[in-house]
């Protein structure tokens, strides 16, 4: 699926975009808030910024081992809620009000953000193609990913399904890749 205009998904003051780049790539960009604050203290604000093209860079090295993240202090309310019961500090990254507890620490020292490229890659996903594009986000959430990929599939003339004959036109992100069912 490829955009044939930039699309926008827009809440508050966080946004997506989805457009097609110059390069033709899979390119995603992506940067988190400002600060994590719990209880008043800043915990982080470096690190913020991920930047991958996927006819560069391995989604299996850069993306898929960035861990879902959420503080201690949410935990026990989110299983009464059923939510996060598979959690665990093996593949979560939990925080108290002052640090990473993992005794591991971080994957990546921007695995947060990395693990928002990771949703987004698995939101968009649902649209039954890959997205041959660029994305764009701020603030990024599974709702705002939601309303984007709603937004493309609304208007038809916004994008276009491709398939290539030719594997010398296949762009580079997607050599050796293919869409295979469950």
């Amino acid at each position: 699926m490829k955009p044939n205009r930039a699309l926008c998904a827009v809440s508050n003051a966080r946004f997506i975009a989805a457009a097609l780049p110059a390069s033709e790539a899979a390119v995603v960009r992506a940067r988190t808030a400002g600060e994590w604050v719990s209880r008043g203290m800043v915990l982080f604000d470096q690190n913020r910024n991920v930047v991958v093209d996927f006819a560069n860079h391995s989604y299996a090295k850069e993306i898929a081992r960035a861990r879902t993240f959420g503080f201690m202090q949410d935990v026990e309310a989110m299983r009464s809620a059923g939510l996060g019961l598979g959690g665990s500090l093996q593949n979560a990254v939990v925080l108290d009000e002052f640090k990473v507890l993992n005794s591991e620490g971080l994957r990546y020292d921007n695995e947060f953000v990395r693990h928002k490229v990771l949703d987004a890659i698995g939101d968009i996903y649902l649209l039954g193609h890959p997205l041959i594009g660029q994305y764009t986000a701020y603030k990024s959430g599974h709702a705002l990913n939601n309303k984007l990929t709603r937004a493309l599939l609304a208007r038809a003339e916004a994008f276009e399904i491709v398939t290539f004959s030719d594997e010398k036109t296949v762009p580079t992100a997607f050599h050796d890749w293919s869409l295979k069912p469950a």
